[in-house]
């Protein structure tokens, strides 16, 4: 039987490994799918410049192609040629099953499993080098959602503003301009005319049942962090679920799982572009999200300790958190700015107050859940428990008790609530548990993803049954101790 196409390349690409791979260099590609700028499911086309040398340059992030050839040589991945120039940033990968790279392509890591033609382009660092595909098992996720079905039109060189919400068909004339605000738009489909300009911020989030299409010289941002997911209802299989016509600026994060993205000619795009195929015209520029880290998660607006010892007194000012079997913290935070289907992961932290370690746990300790809050609570000023009485107050106006979620009147000591914050103002089923230990120092971590998901702000922290005590820094007793890295915090990851 003849060698196959694959199979010839694959013997061509073994003589290459030696030659061409330093020692030191990575040993597999990055699986971290959010480091790759471009990213394919199924096959992805790059044709690079023509006669334009500040073009076909891709920075700031890998690119690569998921799927696991067939026996016979696609290639899966196509990349300039001998008079079409790519210029690949350093520290970058470009990673497929099998690819093919024309003479002009200039890149710094290359993996494949087989290569054509060998030697051709240029290799700065390492490569090619085998690798097991897929790049990632699992994809990222895709948000479930219904579009509405009110049309929005921008007339010819009009302009307007969109609040965040459930629309249809959405259109921008030529030379329009469409302003959006932080928060999350579930549309039928977005196409832009010529010239026109759709106004993003940090926190804007378009879920798109159908396609989204940029004409001519539109611009799109300037958030680069901006999310647009595109769902591909309806969309012919030849046809683009995200297309970008010539001379486009794109700023933002798009993934169209079932759908092709055309990354147009003579186009500027900035942000990450996951699709299941993705081409381009000629002249492409396509560069990563900035590197610079996010933003901290928000502090905590407000936090309290709950006590059934005193089921009308309110702690809302004390400087620890407390949770035991008749204690409970509760912790909230303002998330009005950010859109849930942006965040990847939510991480609830606590400090345990170094000053009153863990005790009266059983000898092999036991655990405390976290429950999500279905209801809202005012902190109020009160600080009794656990001091010495010339720093004690039982405060003023309205606050959290352990009956109620806001009583009235925390001054008097009495149920001033229509109805009881307990049971019913939190989930009975935790979201997440973590273990505890006598003398117990440092942090507990607790996922609550699905909460934010679900447009949750605010957790319940308790111990339900047998013995044992522990103190966590409140806000306040991150003040008093001029730390801030000690209060309550919600560490936010992004897509």
């Amino acid at each position: 039987m003849p060698p196959s196409p694959r199979m010839l390349a694959a013997a061509a690409f073994a003589l290459l490994v030696a030659t061409r791979s330093p020692a030191g260099a990575a040993a597999e590609p990055s699986r971290d799918v959010e480091t790759y700028v471009l990213f394919a499911l199924e096959q992805l086309t790059f044709k690079g410049a023509t006669g334009c040398g500040v073009c076909g340059k891709i920075l700031g992030g890998n690119v690569g192609v998921n799927r696991v050839d067939p026996a016979a040589f696609t290639p899966l991945l196509s990349m300039g040629g001998a008079d079409n120039s790519v210029l690949l940033g350093d520290g970058t990968e470009v990673v497929a099953d099998t690819m093919r790279l024309g003479s002009g392509v200039d890149a710094f890591d290359v993996f494949a499993s087989a290569l054509e033609p060998p030697g051709a382009a240029t290799i700065r660092h390492a490569g090619p080098l085998p690798f097991a595909a897929p790049i990632v098992a699992a994809l990222p996720p895709f948000p479930s959602f219904v579009p509405g079905t009110t049309p929005v039109g921008v007339p010819k060189e009009g302009s307007a503003s969109l609040p965040p919400g459930a629309w249809g068909a959405v259109v921008v004339g030529d030379r329009g301009t469409l302003v959006l605000a932080p928060g999350t738009y579930d549309l039928a489909s977005l196409k832009l005319g010529r010239q026109s300009r759709l106004e993003t911020t940090a926190g804007t989030v378009m879920r798109i049942a159908g396609s989204l299409l940029v004409g001519n010289d539109a611009v799109v941002g300037p958030a680069d962090d901006a999310r647009f997911f595109v769902r591909s209802d309806g969309v012919g299989a030849n046809d683009p679920s995200v297309g970008f016509s010539r001379r486009t600026e794109f700023h933002g994060r798009v993934w169209a799982p079932n759908g092709a993205i055309a990354l147009g000619s003579m186009t500027n795009l900035f942000g990450r572009f996951w699709g299941r195929t993705i081409g381009s015209d000629f002249n492409v520029n396509v560069n990563g999200p900035p590197t610079t880290p996010p933003p901290p998660g928000p502090p905590p607006e407000k936090d309290a300790t709950l006590l059934h010892s005193a089921k009308n007194a309110n702690e809302g000012a004390n400087p620890d958190l407390f949770v035991g079997t008749q204690l409970r913290a509760v912790v909230g935070f303002d998330l009005s700015g950010i859109a849930p289907g942006t965040v990847k992961r939510a991480t609830l932290v606590s400090t345990i107050d170094g000053l009153r370690p863990p005790l009266g746990w059983p000898a092999g300790g036991g655990t405390i859940t976290v429950h999500r809050l279905l209801a809202d609570f005012t902190e109020g000023n009160g600080h009794t428990f656990g001091l010495p009485p010339p720093e004690q107050a039982r405060g003023t106006g309205p606050g959290v008790t352990w009956n109620c979620a806001t009583d009235a009147n925390i001054a008097n000591l009495a149920r001033d609530c229509r109805s009881a914050f307990f049971p019913g103002g939190f989930l009975a089923q935790p979201t997440a548990s973590a273990a505890v230990t006598n003398g117990l120092g440092g942090t507990l971590a607790f996922d609550v993803t699905a909460d934010v998901h679900a447009g949750a702000s605010g957790w319940l922290l308790q111990k339900k049954t047998g013995s044992g005590q522990i103190a966590f820094y409140s806000k306040e007793g991150a003040a008093a101790a001029n730390d801030p890295s000690l209060v309550p915090r919600l560490e936010l990851e992004f897509f």
